[in-house]
């Protein structure tokens, strides 16, 4: 079993000890099926001095049965009345992501995307990523968990709702392709209380430097719940604010980038 004290890019970022940490802007899907806004945010995230942008992949046939995805979903925040429909609205096509991370890269940005099932995670490796990541909720799939580590690229592993079982199986699994391997310490609690954060995990998941271990910042006051000045992670996954006018906050806004250095 190697140990992992960084994990190099294909673009040459490096991700670990002796770096800065590595700044994610999640997108995720908060573009809103809208290739144009998912544009923008990613300038954005240049703009606020992140290093990488990670969108989400999904086929909702895949992922839901018929009758999910005919099941009624008229709330204020619906985009269709079915969550089948809500659901498709909010996906990009892999043409629109092949754009979107061309524009990335010309902007000097990693561009990655966690691929919720089967077909998704065959779109993403299509698109030639020299990063992927496995969402909190597919840590527990293991044949998909065995698929991504197959693909013999640094992966990003959440690990929101998992116990500390759930992820020594996908570790298990993962670490009998490769060893570029990064987990997330995620509270799947949007916003999550502070006092919830439970930023230990960090060095419990962390600990014996097997591999990597960084944050997903989910906070209102994510920026003052960073560890500084004791430690800093080796990643860090900040959320990008929603496009509604009221809302919108630059991640700059949220996070003081230029303090986080690792030594």
């Amino acid at each position: 079993m190697q140990e992992v004290k960084s994990v190099t890019l294909r673009s040459g970022a490096t991700i670990g000890e002796g770096h800065p940490c590595f700044v994610v802007a999640e997108i995720g899907n908060n573009h809103q099926g809208d290739p144009e806004i998912a544009a923008r945010m990613v300038r954005e995230a240049a703009n606020a001095g992140a290093q990488a942008v990670k969108f989400q992949k999904r086929k909702t046939e895949a992922l839901l049965t018929r009758e999910g995805r005919a099941a009624p979903y008229t709330g204020c925040n619906s985009f269709g009345p079915t969550y089948g429909e809500h659901r498709d609205a909010l996906e990009l096509s892999i043409e629109q992501m092949a754009e979107l991370k061309t524009l990335a890269e010309s902007l000097g940005l990693v561009f990655f995307a966690s691929a919720w099932d089967d077909p998704s995670l065959d779109e993403v490796l299509s698109l030639d990523v020299e990063l992927l990541k496995i969402s909190s909720a597919e840590l527990v799939n293991l044949p998909l968990v065995a698929k991504y580590a197959a693909a013999q690229i640094p992966i990003i592993l959440s690990t929101g709702m998992s116990s500390l079982e759930d992820i020594e199986a996908a570790v298990g699994v993962i670490r009998t392709y490769h060893d570029d391997l990064m987990l997330l310490h995620c509270n799947s609690t949007y916003p999550c209380p502070e006092e919830c954060i439970g930023l230990p995990v960090m060095e419990t998941c962390g600990n014996g430097s097997l591999f990597l271990s960084g944050i997903r910042a989910t906070s209102e006051g994510s920026g003052r719940a960073l560890p500084q000045p004791r430690w800093v992670p080796a990643l860090l996954s900040a959320t990008s604010p929603s496009t509604r006018p009221s809302r919108a906050r630059t991640i700059r806004s949220r996070l003081n980038l230029s303090s986080l250095h690792r030594s």
